[in-house]
């Protein structure tokens, strides 16, 4: 078993500024494109959102603006993992028991998965 003074060793050597700014430096033109290709995808998606809410009647409160991009956050999360079909909608659905839990209104919901990801749900 290593003593105290190896582990500090250790640890020191490995998070010493001057090795982490090489390594970040290498891979930074690789984040700055995954950034991208995310910001791309997810982008359109939120404003979709965002119009659903700014249209919602009754309207909805803007602090509670973040909670309904989290929700169709969510979503979109699943689709990029392979979701589709049938298990999409199902996880939609327990998605939107989620939220509505947490006191989103269900009607905003259904509309949010319906005009921004096409799926037709009904939460109970």
């Amino acid at each position: 078993m290593r003593t105290t003074e190896q582990r500090t060793a250790k640890y020191t050597g490995k998070y010493d500024p001057a090795t982490i700014s090489l390594k970040v430096a290498a891979q930074l033109e690789n984040m700055h494109g995954f950034y991208e290709a995310h910001a791309n995808e997810i982008t359109p998606k939120e404003i979709a959102t965002q119009e659903v809410l700014n249209g919602a009647s009754p309207t909805i409160p803007r602090i509670q603006y973040p909670f309904y991009y989290a929700f169709s956050r969510e979503i979109f999360h699943m689709v990029r993992s392979g979701i589709a079909g049938d298990a999409l909608k199902a996880e939609a659905v327990n998605l939107g028991k989620k939220w509505a839990a947490r006191g989103l209104t269900k009607t905003v919901l259904q509309d949010i998965t319906k005009e921004v990801w096409n799926l037709d749900i009904t939460i109970p």
